[in-house]
C-alpha cells in the first residue's frame, strides 16, 4: 500500500502572534507540527526554542503588518495569498484598546479598522485558502466587555465623539465584530466555520497597557483574575479545533455559546462594514459575500 512520505502540514494564519495569547497559542501549534503565518507590528520573539527553529525551517512565517493601514493590510493579504496554497485556521487575533480616541490613516478611529474592519478583510480574502484547507475554520477573537455594551451605534464607533477606556470603542468594537461574524458565517460554504470566541482576561501587554481603567489596571497583577496568557490561547485552540467544530456564527464564552446582545443589529452592522470594505480596498473576485437570504439591492 502506498503512504505520503511527506504529509501536507496544517497551516494557521495568526494576527497579533508577537505577544499575549496570539503568542502562546503561534507556540502550541508549533508545538503541534503546525505551519504558522504569524501578522504583528513586531517580530515574533525566539527565545523559546519551538520559535527559534521554525523560524529556521520555514514553518514559522512571519510578516509585518499595520492593520490600522488598508494599504499595506491590503499589500500583506496580496502576498499570503500567493504564497499559501490553503489555510486551515485564520485567527484575527490582533486589537487595540487605547486611552482615548484616535484615528487612523484612513481618518476612521483605530479601534474601528483594526479590531472590526481588518478582520473582516482578512476573512474576505482569505476564504478561498480556507475552503481549500481540511479544517476550514476562521476564529474572530471578541472579548466579554462586548456583554456590557448598553448603547450601540455603528456610526458612534467609526467616529467617536465620546470615549470611556475598555468599554467604550474597544467593547463597541468587539461587539462589532461579533456580530458581523454572527451574519457572515450565514452566507459562508457549509462546511466553512466561522465563529468568535472570548479567550477571557490574561495578563498580556494590552491588559497592562494605558488603555486599561485604573482600577481594573490594578488588578491585571493577580494571577486568579488576569491568568498567564497561555489559558486564553488554550480557549482560542479549543473554540478553533475542539468541542465547537461545527458551530457557525456562534459566540463562545467561558467555553460555552453565549447570546449576544444587539443581534437584531447583525445585518446592518455586515452591511456598514461591507459598505465599507468595498470603499477601502481593492475589488477581488468572490469576496461580495452575503447572506443567502438577504436582499442582493
Amino acid at each position: 500500500m502506498d503512504t505520503i512520505a511527506n504529509p501536507p502540514r496544517s497551516t494557521a494564519l495568526i494576527t497579533g502572534a508577537s505577544s499575549g495569547v496570539g503568542y502562546e497559542l503561534t507556540v502550541r501549534l508549533l508545538r503541534e507540527g503546525w505551519d504558522v503565518v504569524a501578522w504583528m507590528r513586531s517580530e515574533v520573539p525566539d527565545h523559546d526554542p519551538v520559535v527559534a527553529a521554525a523560524r529556521a525551517s520555514g514553518r514559522l512565517r512571519s510578516d509585518r503588518v499595520d492593520l490600522a493601514d488598508p494599504v499595506g493590510l491590503a499589500a500583506a493579504l496580496d502576498r499570503v495569498r500567493s504564497r499559501e496554497r490553503s489555510i486551515d485556521l485564520v485567527v484575527n487575533n490582533a486589537a487595540l484598546s487605547l486611552a482615548q480616541a484616535q484615528p487612523g490613516p484612513s481618518g476612521r478611529d483605530v479601534h474601528f479598522d483594526v479590531n472590526v474592519l481588518s478582520p473582516y478583510a482578512i476573512t474576505t480574502a482569505l476564504l478561498p485558502c480556507v475552503a481549500a484547507s481540511e479544517h476550514k475554520t476562521i476564529l474572530n477573537v471578541a472579548s466579554n466587555a462586548l456583554l456590557s455594551v448598553k448603547q450601540f451605534s455603528l456610526a458612534e464607533l467609526v467616529h467617536p465623539t465620546r470615549f470611556k477606556k475598555l468599554f467604550g470603542p474597544y467593547a463597541a468594537s468587539k461587539l462589532a465584530l461579533a456580530l458581523w461574524t454572527h451574519e457572515l458565517a450565514r452566507a459562508l460554504p457549509p462546511d466553512v466555520e466561522l465563529r468568535s470566541v472570548c479567550p477571557g482576561p490574561s495578563d498580556t501587554p494590552m491588559t497592562r497597557g494605558p488603555g486599561m481603567p485604573r482600577w481594573l489596571g490594578m488588578l491585571v497583577p493577580l494571577p486568579l483574575l488576569f491568568p498567564h496568557p497561555r489559558r486564553g490561547a488554550d480557549r482560542l485552540h479549543a473554540a478553533g479545533l475542539g468541542a465547537h467544530r461545527g458551530e457557525r456564527g456562534v459566540f463562545i464564552h467561558r467555553d460555552r455559546v453565549t447570546p449576544l446582545p444587539w443581534l437584531a443589529q447583525a445585518p446592518a452592522v455586515l452591511a456598514a462594514v461591507r459598505d465599507i470594505h468595498a470603499r477601502s480596498f481593492p475589488v477581488r473576485p468572490g469576496q461580495d459575500v452575503r447572506p443567502r437570504d438577504s436582499d442582493p439591492g
